[in-house]
Formats: structure tokens, sequence, C-alpha cells
């Protein structure tokens, strides 16, 4: 009986890291350059209140997350408790990466939008998340610029739960960050599962 493989093994066996880094340096490139933006148009349309740039920073920050573990094309591994802890560190090391981000931009930013910044992040990180779980890595981008888009054209509201209130508000609430960042933690744990077994193979069943 051959001996299991070492978690780095399958950390390498299943890339994904090196596919977060892109968004990762454009986040970090805007972040640094523009960390003191007010966005009040996005081309012919006004927004109805300005948003900071660092509250958009999480869309790239989200795709980072989502396909920083992608799935080979053929199963190459069997399913276990070392691939479940691999895409989970896997996730969760992109997502603290992506807090001190934004935590950084927060520092060195006039304006406050540390909390936006993290309400958005826990929203789009789980859409984004959810969607490479289950659709695939290439489709996690989809629904997260279609949420922003869509929030571009909301009507402003006092709902913090609204889609204004989700994406667009300039500022955040303690019930938000609360409530997204467990959902984000959830859908974390579920991209660990990998719940449609795409990349691993079945577990041989002993002969009776």
């Amino acid at each position: 009986m051959s001996p299991e493989p070492h978690l780095g093994r399958i950390i390498l066996s299943v890339p994904g890291i090196h596919y977060a880094l892109p968004p990762i340096a454009v986040a970090v490139s805007t972040t640094a350059l523009w960390r003191n933006g007010i966005i009040s148009t996005i081309g012919p349309l006004g927004l109805a209140a300005p948003l900071p740039v660092m509250a958009i920073v999480p869309l790239l920050l989200s795709v980072a997350c989502a396909v920083s573990h992608v799935a080979p094309g053929t199963p190459v591994i069997a399913q276990g408790w070392r691939t479940i802890t691999a895409r989970a560190l896997s996730h969760s090391v992109v997502l603290i990466v992506s807090i001190a981000i934004l935590v950084g931009g927060e520092a060195l930013s006039t304006p406050a939008t540390l909390g936006p910044s993290l309400r958005n992040l826990f929203v789009f990180t789980s859409l984004a998340l959810l969607t490479a779980s289950l659709a695939g890595a290439s489709y996690a981008w989809v629904p997260v610029v279609g949420l922003f888009g869509a929030g571009v054209l909301s009507s402003p509201d006092a709902s913090q739960w609204s889609l204004f209130g989700l994406v667009m508000a300039p500022s955040a609430t303690g019930q938000q960050l609360a409530l997204t960042g467990g959902a984000c933690a959830i859908v974390v744990g579920i991209a660990a599962l990998d719940p449609l077994n795409r990349a691993y193979l079945p577990r041989a069943q002993p002969r009776r």
C-alpha cells in the first residue's frame, strides 16, 4: 500500500493559487494608486451615491478567492480530509490576504472605507466562491459583475438589506458585517467540501 501524499503535494496537484495572483496584483495597485478616489459615474451612468474606489476593490479580490484552488480537468486524487483541508487553506489564505489589503487601504486613505469594503468583500466572495464550487471557477466573475451592475442601476433606499444597501451604500452596519461575514465563512466551508466532487476519484469500496 502506497503512503498517502503529504498536504503540500495535494496543494501542488490541484493548482490555483497562481491564478489568484493577477487579480490580487491589480487590487493592490488600485489600492496604492487610487485609495482616496471617489466614483460618481460609471461610463454614461451617474451613481445615486458616490462610491469609494476601495468599495470596488473587493470585486477583484472575490474573484481571486474563488479561483485560488482550481480543480483539474480530470480527477487525479481521492477525496479525503487532506484535500478538504487544502481547499479550505487555499481559500482562507487568499481571503485573509484580501482583508489585509483592505485594512491597509483604510490605514492609508482619507475617507473611512473599511466597513463597506469588508461588506462588499464578504458579499462578492460568497457569490463568486459558491459559483466556482457549483459551476466552475471560470464562471466565478459572472454573478459578481452582474450583482455590481445591478447595484449601479439600483435606487437608494434606507434598508441595509436591499440591493443598494448591500452593494452600493457608502457605509456598513455591524449587522451587515456580522451576517455577510458569517455567510462567507459558510461558503468557504462548502467550497472546501467540493459538493460536486469534480476533482477527486471515487473511493474504492471494499468487497463483501
